[in-house]
Protein backbone atom coordinates (compact mmCIF):
# COMPACT_ATOMS: atom_id res chain seq x y z
CA UNK A 1 0.00 0.00 0.00
CA UNK A 2 1.42 3.40 -0.67
CA UNK A 3 1.96 5.80 1.47
CA UNK A 4 0.24 9.79 1.20
CA UNK A 5 1.27 12.46 2.68
CA UNK A 6 -2.33 14.42 4.26
CA UNK A 7 -2.67 18.18 4.58
CA UNK A 8 -3.75 19.52 7.71
CA UNK A 9 -5.16 23.26 9.15
CA UNK A 10 -3.40 25.03 10.82
CA UNK A 11 -4.39 26.83 13.64
CA UNK A 12 -4.11 30.42 11.71
CA UNK A 13 -6.25 28.70 8.90
CA UNK A 14 -9.19 27.77 10.98
CA UNK A 15 -9.14 31.39 12.45
CA UNK A 16 -9.20 32.99 8.80
CA UNK A 17 -11.84 30.11 7.77
CA UNK A 18 -13.95 31.48 10.98
CA UNK A 19 -13.64 35.62 10.18
CA UNK A 20 -14.15 34.43 6.25
CA UNK A 21 -17.98 35.92 5.03
CA UNK A 22 -19.06 33.67 2.80
CA UNK A 23 -21.05 35.18 -0.24
CA UNK A 24 -23.96 33.14 0.14
CA UNK A 25 -25.97 32.28 3.19
CA UNK A 26 -26.22 28.37 2.50
CA UNK A 27 -22.10 28.30 2.82
CA UNK A 28 -22.04 30.11 5.77
CA UNK A 29 -23.89 26.53 7.17
CA UNK A 30 -21.36 24.80 5.14
CA UNK A 31 -18.35 27.11 6.75
CA UNK A 32 -19.91 26.47 10.37
CA UNK A 33 -20.07 22.81 9.82
CA UNK A 34 -16.64 22.28 8.98
CA UNK A 35 -15.37 24.75 12.31
CA UNK A 36 -17.75 21.97 14.12
CA UNK A 37 -15.86 19.40 12.81
CA UNK A 38 -11.98 20.85 13.32
CA UNK A 39 -13.28 21.75 16.84
CA UNK A 40 -14.52 18.21 17.68
CA UNK A 41 -13.11 16.41 15.28
CA UNK A 42 -16.48 14.54 14.54
CA UNK A 43 -16.69 13.18 11.05
CA UNK A 44 -19.06 14.43 8.46
CA UNK A 45 -21.35 11.23 8.87
CA UNK A 46 -21.28 11.71 12.96
CA UNK A 47 -22.54 15.20 12.67
CA UNK A 48 -24.59 14.15 10.15
CA UNK A 49 -26.72 11.69 12.99
CA UNK A 50 -26.03 13.92 15.48
CA UNK A 51 -29.38 14.86 18.07
CA UNK A 52 -29.62 16.87 21.09
CA UNK A 53 -30.24 14.32 23.14
CA UNK A 54 -26.51 13.63 22.33
CA UNK A 55 -25.46 16.40 24.33
CA UNK A 56 -25.38 16.10 27.84
CA UNK A 57 -24.15 17.48 31.38
CA UNK A 58 -21.48 15.28 32.98
CA UNK A 59 -20.42 15.38 36.79
CA UNK A 60 -17.52 17.91 35.70
CA UNK A 61 -19.87 20.42 34.56
CA UNK A 62 -19.39 20.69 31.05
CA UNK A 63 -21.35 20.08 28.22
CA UNK A 64 -20.62 16.68 26.28
CA UNK A 65 -21.20 15.08 23.02
CA UNK A 66 -21.89 11.42 23.86
CA UNK A 67 -22.48 9.31 21.06
CA UNK A 68 -21.25 6.29 19.07
CA UNK A 69 -18.84 6.61 15.80
CA UNK A 70 -20.71 5.65 12.56
CA UNK A 71 -18.09 3.71 10.52
CA UNK A 72 -16.19 2.15 13.87
CA UNK A 73 -19.27 1.38 16.35
CA UNK A 74 -16.94 3.02 19.06
CA UNK A 75 -18.09 4.92 21.89
CA UNK A 76 -16.99 8.88 21.73
CA UNK A 77 -17.26 11.25 24.79
CA UNK A 78 -15.98 14.57 23.34
CA UNK A 79 -16.36 18.08 25.52
CA UNK A 80 -18.16 20.32 24.26
CA UNK A 81 -15.80 23.68 23.94
CA UNK A 82 -16.87 26.97 23.36
CA UNK A 83 -16.92 27.70 19.85
CA UNK A 84 -18.50 24.30 18.45
CA UNK A 85 -21.40 25.41 21.69
CA UNK A 86 -22.04 28.63 19.92
CA UNK A 87 -22.50 27.28 16.94
CA UNK A 88 -25.08 24.81 17.73
CA UNK A 89 -26.56 27.63 20.17
CA UNK A 90 -26.47 30.86 17.70
CA UNK A 91 -27.81 28.36 15.02
CA UNK A 92 -29.76 25.75 16.55
CA UNK A 93 -28.27 24.17 14.65
CA UNK A 94 -28.85 20.66 14.94
CA UNK A 95 -32.47 20.96 13.11
CA UNK A 96 -30.61 22.77 10.62
CA UNK A 97 -27.94 20.10 10.07
CA UNK A 98 -30.21 17.34 9.85
CA UNK A 99 -32.28 19.41 6.97
CA UNK A 100 -29.22 20.23 5.16
CA UNK A 101 -27.76 16.75 5.27
CA UNK A 102 -30.74 15.81 3.19
CA UNK A 103 -30.99 18.00 0.52
CA UNK A 104 -26.94 18.24 0.07
CA UNK A 105 -25.71 14.71 1.13
CA UNK A 106 -22.38 14.52 -0.80
CA UNK A 107 -21.45 18.38 -0.26
CA UNK A 108 -18.34 18.21 1.30
CA UNK A 109 -16.25 21.37 0.11
CA UNK A 110 -16.46 24.55 1.18
CA UNK A 111 -17.22 27.23 -1.83
CA UNK A 112 -15.43 30.62 -1.15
Amino acid sequence: MEETDRSYFLKEDVEKLMLLKPSKSKYELVKDLFIFSCFTGLSYIDIQKLKWSNIQSLFDGHQWIISRRKKSDVASNVRLLEIPNVLLRNTGALPVMSMFFLFHPMLLVIVM
